[in-house]
């Protein structure tokens, strides 16, 4: 073979393996994997749960600091130390605490290995890496933003009927300011949640406005495990009429960028608030509720969700449940943690 040919060659093999690669960093397809790994835990089937976290940590470049920690318990729970330590290793990379992983009931077993102090004295430096990994200017910027947009929402929340009138004008107002800077951050770098921007405690600050945080971070009441500023100015710009950009965002979904939670409960607002005004927006059930809810209105909302990567209307329901159920006994820092 001469030397243009392999060159050729080579050239040819560089952009259909590129091709490959990109096609399986596809996260819609990601998600699909985490759906059937969620239904594995709710029976308790924690050994193939692990093999497809396996095949994710492989496949994919990057994983969710949530999945890590899921991965981590099963295999804490499957007496597979090794493996365990693998996962808290990648996940400490993705943003996990140090304190979330030594007071987690689950992981306590851990402890007793010999890697636990090695893990502990390479937290520093994991740390930093992580740091180092997110764009941190950019997470200042969106929580600038995240700061105003929350201060004038307290205000509208607090406002009595007849001043609600005036501060109401003024949250519309910013909300679409916002949404302006936000909307030019997403088409330059990609919608910045937790795989561009970290975790919301990336730089040390606790967005959580509902209750005085627990003595113990407890994963799904005082310590979230995702991103939420920009997703939660974007619903707050969609609970008025305004066109979408969903084509943009859906590409966010299969980038990872934006997990399709986020995205569903996104477009629940538009179906919701948007008076059909820019589009015939559908429900996703994620965060507001098809007021049609019947057998067949149920079938397309299951229908939309499974092409995002979600599951069932009926599997979130039992998550939910399950859940509930675990903080009405006060177990939750013993619960498999899956995603809400």
């Amino acid at each position: 073979m001469s030397n243009s040919m392999k060159k050729f060659s080579l050239a040819l093999f560089l952009v259909i393996s590129g091709f490959v690669w990109v096609q399986a960093q596809n996260y819609i397809e990601y998600h699909r994997s985490i759906l059937q790994i969620e239904e594995y835990v709710l029976v308790d089937a924690y050994a193939p749960a692990l093999v497809l976290f396996d095949s994710l940590f492989e496949q994919y470049e990057f994983v969710y600091a949530i999945d890590c920690f899921t991965a981590a318990q099963l295999a804490t729970l499957e007496a597979k130390p090794t493996q365990a330590f693998f996962f808290l290793e990648k996940g400490i990379l993705r943003g996990l605490s140090w304190d979330l992983i030594a007071e987690n009931g689950i992981l306590n077993p851990l402890q007793s290995e010999k890697e636990w102090l090695k893990l502990k004295a390479a937290y520093p430096e994991l740390r930093m890496k992580y740091e180092n990994s997110i764009d941190q200017e950019l997470c200042r910027e969106v929580q600038k933003l995240y700061e105003i947009d929350l201060a004038k929402t307290e205000e509208l929340k607090a406002a009595s009927l007849v001043w609600e009138q005036i501060v109401y004008p003024q949250w519309r107002k910013q909300v679409r300011r916002n949404m302006e800077v936000l909307l030019a951050m997403i088409k330059e770098k990609g919608f910045p949640g937790e795989k561009i921007i970290g975790l919301d405690e990336c730089l040390g600050v606790d967005y959580d406005m509902a209750a005085m945080p627990p003595k113990l971070p407890v994963i799904g009441r005082n310590v979230l495990l995702n991103s939420k500023m920009a997703f939660l100015m974007t619903v707050h710009y969609f609970s008025d009429p305004h066109q979408d950009f969903n084509d943009l965002l859906l590409e966010e979904v299969k980038k990872g960028n934006l997990p399709p939670g986020h995205y569903a409960a996104i477009n629940d607002f538009q179906a919701k608030y948007g008076k059909q005004k820019y589009g015939d927006y559908e429900y996703y059930n994620q965060w507001h509720k098809d007021d049609r809810a019947k057998r067949r209105s149920i079938k397309k909302v299951n229908k939309r969700r499974a092409a995002i990567g979600l599951g069932s209307y009926q599997h979130k329901r039992l998550k939910r449940k399950r859940w509930l159920r675990a903080r009405a006994q006060k177990k939750e820092n013993e619960l498999v943690y899956i995603r809400p």
